[in-house]
C-alpha cells in the first residue's frame, strides 16, 4: 500500500503534526457478494503519506481508495493516519464496519 494526498491540501512543515485524515466512506458488499470492502479517505495536508491498519494489526502504507478483501464475517475496524516526511504522525481516524 502507498499514499496519495488530497488535491485540495495545505502545506505541512516538519515541525507540525500532520492533519488528521477523514474517512469519507466504507463501502461493504451485500451479503453473498464476493467483493472487497472499499475505504475512501483524504487529508488537507500535502507532502504526507497515509498509513492504515485493520483490526489493530500493524500499520502499513496505503492509498485511497483502499480495497480490503478476505475479511471474515463480523465486525471490523479500519484506522487511518497521515505521516509527514519527518516521521510525525497525525491523530488516528477510525471507523467500525460489519461484513
Amino acid at each position: 500500500m502507498s499514499a496519495t494526498p488530497s488535491t485540495s491540501a495545505t502545506s505541512n512543515s516538519g515541525n507540525q503534526k500532520p492533519a488528521k485524515p477523514t474517512i469519507v466512506a466504507v463501502s461493504v458488499p451485500l451479503p453473498g457478494q464476493i467483493l472487497p470492502v472499499v475505504v475512501t479517505f483524504l487529508t488537507t495536508d500535502v507532502g504526507v503519506t497515509f498509513s492504515c491498519r485493520v483490526d489493530g494489526k500493524p500499520w502499513a502504507a496505503c492509498t485511497s481508495p483502499l480495497s480490503l478483501s478476505g475479511l471474515s464475517s463480523g465486525k471490523h475496524r479500519i484506522e487511518v493516519r497521515t505521516v509527514n516526511g519527518f516521521g510525525k504522525t497525525s491523530d488516528v481516524a477510525g471507523k467500525d464496519f460489519k461484513v
